[in-house]
């Protein structure tokens, strides 16, 4: 084989290369997406409750069970902002 039949092949190589990343990316990117859409409703959920046991006379039961939802609805908006579309971020250990 002549050097331009090798550069040949190996660019072939790369191309299909790049088609199989390109078609992982858009399977991670529409994962993502459900996944956003499913955080988004559960945040939806939680504040609803949360709003719903405020209309309540207070107690120590419905207190803490407030600041439950609270704390899911924050564990939520972190991953969120983790899975927010753009610049990719560099992760610390």
């Amino acid at each position: 084989m002549d050097e331009t039949t090798t550069q040949a092949g190996r660019l072939d190589g790369y191309r299909k290369e790049i088609a199989a990343l390109r078609a992982q990316a858009a399977r991670d990117a529409e994962a993502v997406r459900a996944l956003r859409e499913a955080l988004i409703e559960a945040r939806h959920w939680h504040d609803s409750r949360r709003d719903d046991l405020g209309k309540q006379p207070p107690n120590n039961d419905i207190n803490w069970r407030r600041m439950e939802h609270r704390d899911e609805i924050d564990r939520i908006d972190a991953a969120l902002a983790a899975t927010q579309p753009g610049e990719p971020r560099d992760e610390k250990p």
